[in-house]
């Protein structure tokens, strides 16, 4: 016989305890399963970033063994200032992008080219107006391209031709640049495992044991900020330690009407403080090619915490560096 329940709500918060408590369970253990493959996710991921990361290991060595002979710029040890990874990417990375030259750049190159070695003209560079907005001027523009020389416009070469004359009018500028060897690439092994130096000299006057090193302005007047900016000091003690110079003078010459030109020679304090310079971002660089390893520059204070009180003091800042007209050029 069947007898009603006499607690009809205690039976049914029984019923309603065993499904939560079974919910409970399931749900745990789904949790724990999630967790497990989480795991062994990661772990997964974890292995194949070691696996990646030695198989680029492996990658740059072989690399750094069959790659050409490389050496070491003015250039290199400038961007070392900055931190070693811009110096890897800008300068060592196999994989960098090409880096189309700016307008500012190929105009100095013809400058350089005209001044210096003028035969070497129709050998560097092809003149050629052009137009780059519609279809037909870039595929025009890439077949230029193609050719393998610097393209430039006959407006452009005038214009070059013009500063030229002006650096010829001046006559203190006109003997440094005439005579001596032009374009000269001086080379000094170091010792095994370590990458040789490399200059390139504008003007090497040999008898004289003196660097000239011509340089196009967008205003002759930002001359002591172009110093600064491009760090001419350290490239100008890196030339004289590599030839034993006794002296490295800069002609720089406006590449803006009237085109005036300055003749600056290097002073001692510029020379030792570049030679500093110069020699401690060699000593990082050769660090960072034994160790495969180049760090970017560390973070600031300020850069450490982002979410700093306003009320603490405030971090105290590097100088701001030197802004720059657009169009100036760093050869």
């Amino acid at each position: 016989m069947n007898h009603p329940d006499r607690n009809p709500e205690a039976s049914s918060c029984r019923m309603f305890e065993g499904i939560f408590r079974r919910f409970a369970e399931d749900a745990t253990k789904a949790i724990q399963d999630w967790e497990a493959g989480q795991r062994e996710a990661l772990d997964r991921f974890g292995q194949r970033i070691d696996a990646i990361a030695r198989q680029e290991r492996a990658a740059l060595e072989k690399w750094r063994q069959s790659s050409p002979p490389r050496a070491i710029s003015s250039h290199w040890l400038i961007a070392m200032l900055d931190s070693p990874a811009h110096c890897w990417r800008k300068y060592l990375d196999p994989r960098r992008p090409a880096e189309e030259p700016t307008d500012a750049l190929r105009f100095g190159m013809l400058v350089h080219c005209l001044a210096l070695t003028p035969r070497q003209l129709e050998h560097e560079f092809v003149v050629a107006d052009y137009e780059r907005r519609s279809i037909a001027g870039k595929a025009r523009y890439a077949e230029l391209n193609a050719t393998g020389l610097t393209v430039v416009r006959p407006a452009e070469l005038e214009q070059a031709r013009a500063v030229v004359a002006a650096l010829h009018a001046d006559a203190e500028a006109r003997k440094l640049l005439r005579g001596g060897k032009k374009e000269r690439t001086i080379i000094q092994p170091r010792a095994r495992g370590l990458l040789p130096l490399k200059a390139r000299l504008d003007v090497h006057h040999e008898s004289r044991r003196q660097v000239v090193e011509l340089k196009t302005t967008y205003s002759i007047r930002a001359v002591e900020t172009a110093l600064a900016r491009y760090r001419y000091p350290l490239s100008a003690a890196f030339y004289q330690d590599l030839v034993k110079g006794l002296s490295v003078i800069f002609v720089f010459v406006q590449s803006r009407e009237p085109y005036p030109v300055l003749v600056m020679p290097m002073a001692r304090p510029q020379l030792q403080a570049g030679r500093d310079q110069w020699r401690d971002a060699l000593q990082r660089f050769d660090a960072c090619w034994q160790s495969g390893e180049w760090p970017d520059a560390k973070p600031t204070a300020e850069d450490d915490d982002p979410l700093l009180m306003p009320f603490l003091p405030p971090a105290t800042r590097s100088p701001r560096r030197f802004e720059w007209p657009v169009g100036e050029l760093a050869l």
